[in-house]
């Protein structure tokens, strides 16, 4: 089994991935801006202290522990904020905060993936992060009826 690479402020290659990741994914949180008015609503209900959701954190999509040839690659990475982040990484809800299944990750990863971006969406079937953004600009295609119908 291969050793998780340790990142930290003085690993170079990190520190630009990092950068890059914020670049592309606008500064924004990749959870945030794929949220509903009633889920952020349902969402501020829980009192998360809001510095919570500074966008400032690099989440790997599949995990580091499970793909550490992924460690370092840009398609699995999306810029998070720290309270989003960290409900992922503990199968929590980032809307409810209330523990979520395999499938219900599965499902929130999808949804971020395919979600929209500022001016870019999911024009095909990849499963990388680049590809979403690689689109031109139209509307978010996510619909949740349909992953759940599927």
């Amino acid at each position: 089994m291969q050793k998780v690479a340790h990142r930290s402020s003085e690993d170079e290659q990190w520190q630009e991935l990092k950068e890059q990741c914020r670049l592309r994914d606008n500064g924004l949180c990749r959870c945030c801006i794929i949220l509903t008015p009633e889920e952020i609503q349902q969402r501020n209900k829980q009192g998360i202290p809001q510095y919570l959701f500074t966008p400032c954190d690099v989440a790997h999509v599949e995990s580091v522990g499970q793909h550490v040839e992924k460690t370092y690659d840009l398609d699995n990475v999306v810029y998070m904020c720290r309270a989003d982040h960290d409900a992922l990484d503990s199968f929590r809800s980032p809307v409810t905060g209330k523990a979520i299944s395999k499938e219900e990750h599965q499902y929130w990863w999808d949804r971020i993936l395919k979600g929209s971006v500022p001016n870019k969406v999911n024009n095909n079937n990849s499963n990388t992060v680049s590809s979403y953004l690689d689109q031109g600009p139209t509307k978010p295609r996510f619909d949740p009826e349909a992953w759940l119908d599927s």
